[in-house]
C-alpha cells in the first residue's frame, strides 16, 4: 500500500512527537562529571522538565542527585525530598509517598524545623489529604 506525502509526513510528525516520550522511558542517572559542575537551580530545573514529560525515573534520579550533592543545604535537600515523595505520589504509588511525606513533616518537628522552607509542610499536608482520600 503506497502512502501519500501527507499520510507519510502526518506519520513523521507523529513519531517526532512520540520520540521524546518513548526515550524520556531511558533516563540514566547523571554522572558525578555532568552534576559537578551544576548549581542546584539548573539540576532542579532539569528534574522538572523531566517530571513535565512524566519522566518519573529521570525526574527521581535528577532529584536524589540533587539532593546527594546539596545536602547540607536545608532548602535544596528539603525541596528534592518533598519533589522526590511527589513523584512517588504522581506514580500512584501512595503507601511509598505517605511514609516519604509523613518523614519530611516530622523532620520539621526536629531540630532543624524551624529553618526548613514552610512551603512544603504545607504542601506535603495538602497531599497527604488527597491520599487519606484514595
Amino acid at each position: 500500500m503506497k502512502l501519500s506525502t501527507r499520510a507519510t509526513l502526518v506519520l513523521v510528525l507523529l513519531g517526532l512527537l512520540l520520540l521524546p516520550l518513548l526515550l524520556g522511558c531511558t533516563s540514566t542517572p547523571p554522572s558525578a562529571e555532568v552534576v559537578q559542575d551544576l548549581s542546584a537551580a539548573e539540576m532542579i530545573q532539569r528534574a522538572q522538565e523531566l517530571s513535565d514529560l512524566n519522566d518519573w525515573a529521570g525526574a527521581s534520579a535528577w532529584y536524589q542527585a540533587t539532593l546527594v550533592k546539596f545536602a547540607d543545604d536545608l532548602d535544596v535537600s528539603t525541596m528534592c525530598r518533598y519533589e522526590l515523595a511527589f513523584v512517588s505520589y504522581k506514580q500512584g504509588r501512595y503507601s511509598e509517598a505517605e511514609t516519604q511525606f509523613r518523614a519530611l513533616l516530622n523532620d520539621y518537628n526536629g531540630p532543624d524545623g524551624a529553618y526548613m522552607p514552610p512551603r512544603f509542610y504545607t504542601l506535603a499536608q495538602k497531599v497527604l489529604e488527597t491520599i487519606a482520600g484514595k
